[in-house]
């Protein structure tokens, strides 16, 4: 409501003005006007991990050798080092929730 009255008195004075005698942020106003659509798919990374590959990282984080070991220490400092490696880090992290889950279901 606080916007539909912003966006009228802007007719009149501009939206600078308007946002500002009313307390709105302009940032919120243009963000409140936008299209409301689907975003586009991100293109895939040229250095991205085929399927085939993330599969065997999956399989080598799920082994044996990893079991016990938080995901900072299966991964290292790469996964968190930038988000161009995110697949990495999605396979350490889909990792530990499986291991999470299967724990929280073990009794001690």
């Amino acid at each position: 409501m606080l916007m539909e009255a912003t966006e009228k008195l802007a007719v009149g004075i501009g939206i600078a003005p308007a946002c500002e005698s009313l307390g709105v942020a302009r940032s919120m106003l243009y963000y409140q006007k936008r299209p409301k659509g689907q975003r586009k798919p991100r293109p895939k990374p040229s250095r991205a991990l085929t399927e085939q590959e993330r599969q065997l990282v999956l399989d080598e984080l799920h082994s044996e050798r990893f079991v016990d070991k938080s995901p900072g220490q299966r991964c290292g400092p790469h996964c968190w080092m930038r988000e161009g490696i995110s697949a990495l880090s999605a396979a350490c992290t889909a990792s530990w929730q499986t291991i999470s889950k299967s724990r929280s279901g073990a009794t001690n």
